[in-house]
């Protein structure tokens, strides 16, 4: 064997062993322990000292870290310094790396993150963060410090070990969240959420934080002259368990620096975690603490306040076996308390066993407490200091507390002493909370917060930490099972709810040994009627009962049916009526009748057969409603009946008879013998006269005389009315009008079925075989008559003659045209003339017999007009189509200038026609001469003068309001022209400058032309500008009558040549309007002008720099094209030309 100390090596572990060597695996704490290696076998013992010859692979790091940290290469990660993962940057260690603290190489080693943690273990593989195993021992290494620099960066700890540090995990921002870790053994706090002078939130969940020298948890806020401090984590679910100085410390603290005279007036520090569902224990102090410190300074020119805010939220917490309940203090430092503010909420919190004091009200403190038990081994009290005040509402104290709900009986845990602090069913404080207090939706142990406990109806929130439950039913029994004698039956039930016990009851009474969630019957028996029920009751003592089931068990029936007949033999198509009579078979049984094996009849206990042939069989089916039945469905004995046929007997009717026919004797039937009867029949004779017309039914009867069996058969004799033909012709009138519908219509008398009619007209055969005849309304005399041959069998007077109808068709009078075809619609009224006279004028504008084409209106209309003959009646109309035309204003439009007219100038005139016509007549005159007879007009080169001009316009149009001629008339005069000269030097030498241009008469003229420019109202001719060469220069002068004249001189221009020593570069040339000059000689005095092509000087400037060198010429806001540059300094000059493109 082998071993190190007391550590035996598994022999799978061993690798090698030889006489001076031993390999085998070992775990990572044996590292460096220094103990012996002990090795045994059958031939004694020996020690080796403790070295080992494969270490583990280790990674030693410090400094800045990032990337991923994983668990098989290394796997282990010492740190021989502190370690930064920096701001923007990330570390991810994978589950079972370790990473310890090497304190041989760094002492107090920081963790620290400024980036992105994100450190996730499993259950079954967490992350290690620990010093070496031989230098394990509180407060071996600083711990971790989460301080991300970067709203985008974030820490995650899941399933993470942290020992031996002096702060295990310090949280200092808002992305923190620490989950199912384990953080103990810490010379310090395990957990400390710090806000300097900032915001430090996260949650803290799922986590056990345990064995720590300091709190188990510390929330603190420092807020200073720098900044406001809050801190505000999520404690949640978590152990909080054997910490020295206590569970849960929070503080907010404020402060200035002395002799401080500036910064801000008002700042403060906030703690307010949120602590829920914790279990908090044996912690060696208070369950939780609070303080609030505040403070303030002189200052100038004002006072300067900080104060501290220490509010803690507390819900479904449990606190138990700690040396104290909850502290809440206020401790100002130089100042009042009223800069310190506590003001706790304790909600659905149990209490049990804290030492003799349940809470300690500071100073300036508001404790509330609602919905919340505290209850001991001792009867712990309320300390008081100061001001300090507790509002206790609904809440279990062992001393009755003043406040609206509170009680103080036992609370009857279910096993305090076993850490079961569950309410039994029986408690007082189940349903005797205040449901406006309760914030949260479940209690500690994760069941829904606020249920019906005592099952009154109504759900109210329970006290302490737990909310009772009464078991939940989630599947009643079948409400009702029926079923038959000897079968198997099963009622079952389920519930939801802890340690759940059963007990059926059969009408209210207990079931001894029904304590299963399923009740069966294997044997069904009728003592097993009965109403069941099952109580239901969990390991609290509380009990459901369910909804009552009803079991019936019936008994069995033997079902039988018998038949009767009425007859059982008989003549076909006889009546026989067969009965049921049924045995045990219940109320309303089912009746099924076969007739040979077919379906018959109703569901019915009797049935009455028609149409039974012989040797028909007939059985009755009956099926029982009952449930619990024997031979189900019945069936009756068969009963077979006789039929005897009926004797074949058949009619043959006579021909229909005409009423005055005699009587005679009936022989109709193929078998003679028997009885005749019906109307019209005596001793088997048929008389018609007697039976008169009609359809008569006549029966004849005949009898078996082997059967008994008789036969009836029946038939129909007609007999017809002895009629007179006849007819009459009628007309709606005897005189018509030409076009007139004429129709004449025959009323016939007896015609029969298919009656036949033949008309004349003036003895001549018309119309059709029609009860009626049209004839057309064309002018005369007619006769018109009808025969008729009626299609009655027994008709007498056929075929019939009507009487004769005398008719007469009048001619329409004739209407002779009137009226014009189109007028004005100013013209007046106009008669009309239609003749015949005597008429009637209907239309538009029509009133009597006069036409007023102002009331139409323009367009067209139709004017009728109606006579009526007074002699025959007839009404003759004609019409006329009269077009009523618009009444126009006829104008004239004159469109040019005829104003401010000088000698040579030309007129344009235009005329334009309104209304003018297809055909319209134009003419101008000027000074009484016809000049033009279009509408345009155009005069040129007139003398100075004055004159009239006229334009008589004619229409063509018919209808007027103004015309048809108009005419314009205007008066204007003609100016003389001004008599312009200009005169000019014949040279101009360039070396002379620009110069004044003087020579034009009048003078106030223009001038223009190259090189010539105006500088407030002199006009400049600049002979560089222009150049070498002959120039033309004109001078426009304008009279005080608007009338201009221009006059033209030339001169020539000479340019001079550079004066010596004036060298100059420009680049670029061309450019975009920044111009480089440079140059290379003394430039003291030199000016730079540049003039556009006009001779206007555009820019100037001296030269700069005395020595020469470069010098800038910025034409970039001037228009591109060419300008002149000129450089000169009062003796020389030199010129160029600027292009700008």
């Amino acid at each position: 064997t082998a071993a190190v100390g007391s550590q035996l090596i598994p022999g799978e572990d061993i690798l090698l062993w030889t006489d001076t060597l031993v390999q085998f695996f070992a775990p990572i704490d044996w590292i460096g322990t220094g103990e012996a290696i002990v090795i045994s076998s059958s031939e004694g013992t020996d020690s080796i000292p403790g070295a080992f010859l494969f270490t583990p692979r280790i990674q030693y790091v410090s400094g800045e870290v990032s990337g991923v940290w994983t668990k098989d290469c290394p796997g282990i990660y010492m740190l021989t310094g502190d370690v930064i993962v920096p701001e923007g940057q990330s570390l991810r260690i994978e589950p079972g790396v370790q990473v310890l603290v090497d304190t041989d190489s760094t002492s107090n080693a920081l963790f620290q993150v400024l980036g992105t943690l994100i450190a996730e273990g499993t259950e079954t593989d967490s992350i290690l963060f620990s010093a070496l195993p031989y230098q394990r021992m509180p407060g071996a290494w600083t711990g971790i410090e989460l301080d991300m620099q970067s709203s985008t960066d974030s820490a995650t700890l899941s399933r993470c070990i942290v020992e031996y540090a002096r702060t295990g995990i310090t949280g200092r921002d808002s992305e923190v969240a620490i989950d199912h870790c384990t953080v103990r053994n810490n010379s310090e706090s395990g957990v400390h959420w710090l806000a300097l002078e900032e915001t430090a939130l996260g949650r803290l969940a799922n986590s056990s934080i345990r064995d720590n020298n300091g709190y188990g948890v510390q929330v603190s806020a420092f807020g200073n002259r720098f900044g406001n401090a809050s801190a505000r984590p999520e404690l949640l679910q978590n152990q909080i368990e054997n910490n020295s100085q206590g569970g849960i410390f929070i503080e907010s603290r404020t402060a200035t620096p002395p002799n401080f005279t500036s910064g801000p007036s008002s700042r403060g520090a906030s703690a307010t975690p949120i602590i829920n569902g914790n279990s908090i224990r044996n912690n060696n102090g208070y369950g939780i603490e609070c303080l609030a410190d505040g403070d303030w300074a002189n200052g100038v020119p004002f006072d300067f306040f900080y104060r501290a805010y220490a509010h803690p939220s507390m819900e479904n917490n449990l606190i138990v076996d700690n040396n104290g309940g909850f502290k809440a203090i206020t401790q100002p430092t130089g100042g009042g308390t009223w800069l310190s503010y506590s003001e706790p909420r304790i909600i659905n919190n149990t209490f049990y066993n804290n030492g003799p004091t349940a809470i300690h009200a500071g100073d300036s403190t508001k404790i509330t407490v609602a919905n919340s038990i505290f209850r001991g081994e001792e009867n712990a009290s309320i300390e008081y200091e100061g001001s300090g005040k507790t509002f206790i509402s609904y809440s279990n104290f062992p001393e009755l507390q003043p406040g609206p709900g509170n009680i103080s009986a036992d609370p009857l845990f279910s096993d305090p002493g076993n850490n079961d602090f569950r309410l039994l069913a029986s408690s007082p404080a189940i349903d005797a909370g205040n449901n406006d207090a309760a914030t949260e939706p479940t209690d500690f142990a994760g069941a829904p917060r606020i249920a019906d406990g005592n099952g009154d109806g109504t759900a109210t929130v329970d006290m302490g930490a737990y909310e009772y439950h009464l078991p939940e039913i989630t599947l009643q029994p079948d409400p009702s099972q029926e079923l038959c004698e000897g079968e198997t039956a099963t009622l079952s039930v389920s519930a939801e709810g802890d340690g759940l016990a059963y007990q059926w009851q059969q009408d209210g009474q207990d079931i001894p040994g029904a304590n299963a969630a399923e009740l069966s019957f294997d044997s069904a028996q009728p003592d097993n009627n009965g109403s069941y029920t099952c109580v239901i009751t969990d390991e609290l003592g509380g009990s459901v009962q369910t909804t009552a089931a009803q079991l019936t068990v019936l008994p069995f029936f033997d079902v039988t049916v018998q038949v009767e007949a009425s007859a059982t033999a008989g003549c076909q198509g006889e009546a026989v009526v067969f009965t049921a009579t049924p045995t045990d078979a219940g109320t309303d049984p089912q009746f099924e009748w076969q007739v040979n094996g077919q379906p018959a009849g109703e569901n019915s206990a009797t049935f009455t057969a028609t149409g039974l042939d012989d040797e028909d069989r007939v059985v009755c089916i009956l099926t029982s409603r009952e449930v619990c039945t024997a031979n189900n469905p019945a069936v009756s004995d068969e009963i077979v009946v006789e039929v005897h046929p009926l004797p074949q007997v058949a009619l043959e009717p006579p021909e229909p008879l005409c009423a005055d026919e005699p009587a005679f004797e009936l022989n109709i039937a193929t078998l003679p013998g028997g009885v005749y009867s019906g109307p019209g029949v005596s001793n088997n004779h048929f008389d018609p006269a007697a039976a008169g017309p009609g359809m008569h039914d006549i029966s004849y009867a005949y009898t078996d005389t082997l059967t008994g069996c008789t036969s009836i058969e029946m038939t129909v004799i007609r007999v017809l009315e002895v009629v007179e033909a006849g007819i009459s012709v009628s007309s709606s009138a005897e005189s018509y009008c030409a076009g007139d519908d004429i129709l004449l219509a025959a009323t016939p008398s007896h015609p029969g079925d298919s009656p036949t009619y033949q008309w004349t007209v003036n003895g001549e055969a018309a119309g059709g075989n029609s009860p009626e005849l049209s004839l057309p309304g064309e002018p005369g005399a007619y006769e018109v008559a009808c025969t008729l041959l009626s299609s009655a069998a027994c008709a007498l007077n056929n075929p019939a003659m009507s009487n004769v109808v005398s008719l007469e068709v009048h001619a329409l009078p004739i209407i002779d045209p009137f009226g014009p075809e189109s007028v004005c619609v100013n013209a007046g009224v106009l008669e009309l003339d239609a003749t015949p006279t005597g008429g009637i004028y209907e239309g538009p504008g029509v009133a009597g017999n006069l036409f007023d084409p102002a009331v139409a209106g323009v367009g067209a209309h139709t004017i009728s007009y109606a006579y009526t003959d007074p002699q025959t009646g007839c009404t003759g109309t004609g019409n006329a189509d009269i077009v009523v035309r618009e009444a126009v204003e006829v104008g004239l439009q004159v469109i040019g200038e005829t104003t401010n007219l000088c000698a040579g100038d030309g007129i344009l005139l235009t005329g334009t026609a309104v209304h003018g016509g297809g055909n319209p007549v134009w003419e101008w005159t000027l000074n009484g001469e016809i000049v033009s007879t279009g509408p345009d007009l155009e005069l040129f080169n007139h003398d100075a003068g004055d004159y009239e001009l006229a334009c008589t316009f004619t229409s063509s149009e018919q209808c007027t309001t103004n015309g048809p001629t108009v005419s314009f008339a205007v008066s204007f005069t003609v100016y003389p022209l001004p008599e312009v000269t200009l005169t000019l030097p014949d040279t101009v030498d360039s070396a002379t400058g620009p110069v004044e241009l003087t020579g034009g008469f009048p003078a106030g003229g223009i001038y223009d032309g190259p090189g010539v420019m105006e500088d407030s109202g002199v006009f400049i001719f600049d002979p560089v500008a222009a150049g070498g060469g002959f120039h033309s220069i004109t001078y426009t002068y304008t009279a005080g009558n608007g009338c201009s004249a221009t006059a033209t001189a030339e001169t020539l221009v000479g340019l001079d040549q550079p004066a010596a020593g004036i060298r100059l570069q420009v680049f670029p040339n061309p450019s975009t309007g920044l111009f480089h000059l440079r140059a290379d000689q003394p430039a003291a005095g030199w000016v730079v002008s540049v003039f556009n092509l006009q001779g206007r000087k555009v820019w100037e400037e001296a030269w700069l720099n005395p020595a020469g060198g470069e010098q800038e010429v910025d034409l970039r806001s001037m228009p591109k094209g060419a300008y002149l540059l000129r450089v000169t300094d009062g003796k020389r000059r030199l010129v160029r030309r600027l292009v700008v493109q």
